[in-house]
């Protein structure tokens, strides 16, 4: 008797179950897709190219410099005299270690940089997910990477876009 009570129990509440996830709106959107297509995310990764291109541009003009320098001592190390071989050597490795400093600074600046620009642009990429999902009454909405499949008729991305698109303007 009391299983055939909990077995009836069981089945009432999955059959409920059942019928609330059958009226659960849900949504995925591709994060990834909004930070990096979307007006916002354009506007963050040229503003990161504009601060930080002259710098990385002077790391690779050092950089090749150095091979340069590399290419002559191989290819002239056998007729240079000591001094001369000797201070190319110098230059080179004073070379390469102001281009591992200042590498590693510029690593530095930038991702400290990025954390920041895209930690603003996440939460911009959230307030329109979170308008949209309110506005056409969504349940839940997941990033896609967090699903195994999602099917396109789930897939909100676009109308995000396009959200994010008019806010831009």
């Amino acid at each position: 008797m009391f299983k055939k009570v909990v077995f009836a129990l069981a089945l009432v509440f999955g059959v409920s179950l059942a019928a609330q996830a059958a009226d659960l709106k849900v949504g995925v959107v591709n994060m990834q897709q909004l930070m990096a297509e979307s007006p916002q995310g354009k506007k963050v990764m040229a503003e990161m190219k504009k601060e930080f291109g002259p710098r990385q541009q002077k790391l690779e003009a050092k950089q090749k410099q150095g091979q340069e320098l590399q290419k002559k001592l191989q290819r002239n190390s056998s007729v240079m005299s000591k001094s001369e071989r000797d201070e190319t050597q110098k230059q080179l490795r004073d070379l390469q270690r102001e281009l591992q400093v200042e590498g590693q600074s510029f690593q530095e600046d930038v991702q400290s940089e990025r954390q920041e620009k895209l930690g603003g642009l996440q939460k911009v990429i959230m307030q329109a997910v979170q308008g949209y999902a309110s506005e056409n009454n969504y349940d839940l909405v997941l990033p896609s990477n967090a699903s195994v499949y999602a099917g396109s008729s789930v897939d909100i991305t676009d109308a995000v876009m396009k959200k994010m698109e008019a806010a831009a303007k």
